[in-house]
């Protein structure tokens, strides 16, 4: 069987991004561990806070020369902010479709799938009884994608994906409480690891380690709400971040790597940080 060898890393640089305007976020219909803490805690989300977080971020991306695509608003689809979550660009021509989890989300995708059609992107969709949500995968180069397991995402999406992409895929089993992997890992260079403590698997920590030989940044997980390694490579060595994670990922800086601080605590509220809300279609 034929397999997609041309693969763009999450830490190629940034050219061409898919967005979508939180002008409807809202806490209606919690549907994670997130959003269910804030609500709990008596937290309510103010929208002006959210959408003028969510124009930093973009003014951020156009300075850094990325051209931004918009997808419609829809009231009745609340998460639309999150287009991490509609799906994988394997590389610039090619995009796997997510299934989502949960029915309030997948009318999205619908939406996504066809504006990829007007871009005359190829798309792969998933088999019946797959769950796989964008969130959940991260491409550390051409050679090596991890993939998070949770309710999100199924070992059926495993399978699929392996006998897609000639690449080696790692799954990553979660924490009950975490819906996708980029909630506490990341790589802002291709030397360095940012995760959470306790909430990695050991044998996945061991590999990084051992096999990659990756610096790891570890975060007390008592931090895990504020979703810190959720942050955008731009490009190797360089991410923006929300500043509520500065006092940790300052160490990063000492290290070398550029970091832009920006804040987006308000729109994090529901589940998802500033890598949610950009979906990479093109890298150089």
């Amino acid at each position: 069987m034929f397999k997609i060898q041309d693969i763009k890393s999450d830490l190629d640089k940034l050219k061409c991004v898919v967005m979508c305007k939180p002008k409807y976020l809202r806490f209606d219909e919690p549907i994670d561990s997130i959003t269910k803490y804030w609500i709990e805690y008596g937290e309510k989300l103010n929208s002006n806070k959210c959408l003028q977080e969510f124009e930093k971020l973009i003014d951020i991306l156009k300075s850094e020369g990325v051209e931004i695509y918009f997808l419609p608003e829809k009231f009745e689809l609340p998460y639309q902010v999150y287009t991490r979550d509609l799906g994988l660009a394997i590389n610039n021509n090619v995009v796997i479709l997510s299934k989502m989890f949960r029915n309030i989300r997948k009318p999205e995708v619908y939406i996504f799938k066809n504006f990829l059609r007007e871009l005359n992107k190829a798309i792969i969709e998933l088999p019946d009884d797959t769950y796989f949500e964008g969130g959940n995968a991260i491409i550390y180069s051409r050679d090596l994608i991890f993939i998070g397991i949770s309710e999100r995402t199924n070992f059926k999406a495993i399978n699929f994906l392996k006998n897609l992409i000639n690449s080696l895929i790692i799954p990553v089993k979660l924490p009950r409480f975490i819906i996708h992997l980029d909630l506490i890992m990341n790589f802002p260079s291709r030397n360095w690891i940012v995760l959470y403590k306790d909430l990695i698997p050991e044998n996945i920590t061991q590999f990084l380690k051992k096999e990659l030989q990756i610096n790891i940044f570890e975060i007390d997980s008592r931090y895990w709400i504020y979703i810190i390694p959720n942050f955008l490579p731009i490009k190797d060595g360089k991410i923006i971040a929300n500043e509520i994670g500065k006092e940790f990922l300052k160490y990063l800086e000492y290290e070398g790597i550029d970091v832009i601080y920006i804040p987006y605590s308000e729109i994090s509220k529901c589940g998802g940080g500033i890598r949610c809300s950009v979906f990479p279609l093109e890298r150089y």
